[in-house]
């Protein structure tokens, strides 16, 4: 007696909606890779402005003067740096010595930033690499029927399914998801857990450096989130295009160097925008 077996079902096939944010995400670009790369040259070029800054104080002030004191050797908390100095770790020298001196620390300064946000990249890339989505991502599309859902939270749903079910399997075709995907894809996977293990580590993996170095890192990290989710906001700078924009922040900088031309022609011609004002009352 034989015995038949029942013919296995082919796979469904996608609909039109997955079928589409499939290529969306899969043409997403800039990639995760390039935008990492995009990091850093911006925290090193920021380093590089800083030291430069620090270089001409040095030069033409001195160490008794107006713009040495203005920053303190034992800064007190209404005293830290700015920000967004801070931010990238980079902590104005407590003292303004001699130029040969200064030149030495600002070189040593500049070499190693470069050498910790290289260290702190290749930590965010093995991980990503490395991380799988839960297996419940990879079929929340399927909780979209789910009654009285918006049309954006069905939306929702569908991204973080197609970009689960992309990510684990360029992961398990033993392919780098960063040369793959792109910011989208990267924001999903950093709101389950993604950020929470790279955060770890770095911390795991740094453990025995410096305080102040894992502190700087850190720094980084939290930044590059931010900017992972930014929002642009009109007539502001936008640091997340130079990572995140197709154009690799072609417009951004453009915008940067008109905004500056602007504000130079009105020191240069401080009674334009009063007469112009004028001129409009009197009318």
């Amino acid at each position: 007696m034989t015995t038949t077996t029942a013919p296995i079902p082919p796979p469904p096939q996608p609909t039109k909606e997955e079928a589409d944010m499939t290529q969306s995400l899969a043409q997403d670009r800039p990639t995760i890779d390039a935008a990492i790369k995009s990091y850093i040259s911006l925290v090193c070029a920021k380093a590089l402005t800083a030291s430069a800054t620090d270089d001409f104080l040095t030069a033409t002030a001195g160490p008794n003067s107006t713009a040495a004191a203005a920053v303190p050797a034992n800064p007190t908390a209404s005293e830290e740096p700015s920000s967004s100095t801070t931010l990238l770790g980079l902590i104005p020298s407590a003292g303004l010595g001699s130029a040969a001196s200064h030149n030495n620390t600002t070189n040593s300064n500049k070499a190693g930033v470069q050498q910790h946000v290289l260290q702190l990249a290749r930590i965010m890339l093995q991980t990503i690499n490395q991380y799988t989505f839960p297996i419940h991502c990879t079929v929340a599309n399927s909780m979209s029927q789910k009654p009285g859902l918006r049309q954006d939270q069905k939306d929702a749903l569908l991204e973080l399914s197609i970009a689960a079910q992309l990510h684990n399997g360029l992961v398990q075709s033993k392919q780098k998801p960063s040369r793959f995907l792109g910011r989208r894809a990267l924001g999903q996977a950093w709101k389950n857990q993604l950020g929470d293990e790279i955060l770890t580590k770095l911390k795991n993996t740094c453990q025995e450096q410096d305080d102040v170095v894992l502190q700087q890192q850190l720094q980084w990290l939290q930044e590059f989130e931010r900017l992972l989710f930014a929002v642009p906001i009109p007539d502001q700078d936008d640091d997340s295009a130079l990572l995140w924009a197709p154009d690799g922040g072609t417009q951004e900088l453009a915008k940067r160097r008109t905004r500056r031309q602007q504000a130079a022609t009105k020191r240069e011609n401080p009674t334009t925008t009063t007469s112009t004002v004028l001129e409009s009352v009197t009318e």
